[in-house]
């Protein structure tokens, strides 16, 4: 099968879109396939040379229209309108997985990828919550996070920290929530029990915040994804996640299969996942979240392994893989290709 895999975004940036295309292409070559990447992120030779495929970064629109007549199938994760043909062939053998909201606004960007999405071949959301916001049907694939990768190496009773929180340091992410918990706990941690990974804009203002809220001393920031965050969860006993409005939330996935308790907030796509396995606290509010943090300091609730196991299974890769064949092949059958 010919696939021309569409990442708007792709290394050597960071985060979900850019992890979920290098793993799914990874997957897709091993079963035989030949792919073709198509991104907007720039790459230099040598970050080229790190991938087994070709890989095309800004290609102008001539490219972008042959390499959509050479493939079987042509599949955007998450669309990319600039990376698009507008041949109306080639909307029938387009698959696309909607990884983010579209906005909440009435905007011309946002009429066109809707416009996509009701006439491509097939459409894939990664949680109910992004169906739902996106309101057209079709296939709920949840998002997969790498088993090989994150996985239990250290017994919960001799990980020495409590707490890890890690992502985009944005509002978004909901690190202030985070922050005010944590006063309401401070009598129950250690000097640097808590860590915060992750970089963005707001890095400066909420390392000051916390100064302002007195639980500086308790907090270790690291302003970049760590290459050994497997290392970083096994280390720490609970992971809490306050997003304010998550459409999936693949970390969450790491932090548990790394033996973490996970703490949740209850909304949007972090609201999907098992309640056996995963705690919830309300969204946006720090007491709720610090009465659920006291409760697992004092009594931790450690989910059972066979929960734990079984529940992640269906968000491994060699499982959430063969539904994107599925689908591939499907579509090409479809199409009598």
């Amino acid at each position: 099968m010919k696939i021309l895999f569409i990442s708007s975004t792709f290394y050597p940036s960071i985060g979900g879109i850019q992890t979920f295309s290098q793993y799914l292409i990874k997957y897709l070559i091993k079963k035989k396939n030949n792919v073709i990447l198509i991104t907007n992120t720039k790459m230099n030779k040598n970050e080229k040379k790190k991938f087994n495929y070709q890989i095309f970064d800004k290609p102008n629109q001539k490219k972008i229209n042959k390499l959509h007549d050479w493939a079987n199938i042509i599949f955007h994760n998450h669309l990319s309108i600039r990376l698009s043909s507008i041949k109306f062939r080639h909307f029938k053998k387009t698959i696309i997985t909607t990884q983010y909201w579209l906005g909440d606004r009435f905007s011309l960007i946002k009429f066109f990828k809707r416009i996509f999405l009701i006439l491509c071949s097939q459409r894939i959301f990664i949680s109910k919550a992004i169906m739902d916001h996106v309101n057209l049907n079709g296939k709920i694939f949840f998002n997969f996070y790498n088993e090989k990768i994150f996985f239990k190496i250290k017994p919960f009773t001799k990980r020495k920290k409590q707490i890890i929180f890690v992502g985009r340091m944005t509002d978004e992410k909901g690190v202030e929530i985070l922050l005010k918990a944590i006063t309401e706990i401070k009598n129950l941690l250690k000097i640097n029990e808590v860590t915060f990974i992750g970089s963005g804009d707001e890095l400066k203002r909420y390392i000051i915040l916390s100064k302002e809220l007195k639980v500086f001393k308790y907090i270790n920031f690291i302003n970049r994804s760590h290459k050994s965050l497997r290392g970083y969860f096994n280390n720490h006993k609970i992971h809490v996640v306050p997003s304010k409005k998550e459409p999936f939330g693949i970390v969450a996935l790491e932090g548990n299969a790394s033996g973490c308790i996970s703490i949740l907030s209850n909304n949007y796509g972090l609201a999907e996942f098992d309640k056996k396995t995963f705690q919830f606290f309300e969204s946006n509010d720090y007491i709720s979240l610090s009465r659920t943090l006291i409760k697992n300091i004092k009594k931790p609730s450690i989910p059972k392994n066979v929960n734990r196991k079984n529940n992640l299974s269906k968000y491994q890769l060699s499982h959430i893989g063969k539904k994107y064949l599925s689908i591939f092949y499907n579509v090409m059958e479809k199409n009598n290709v």
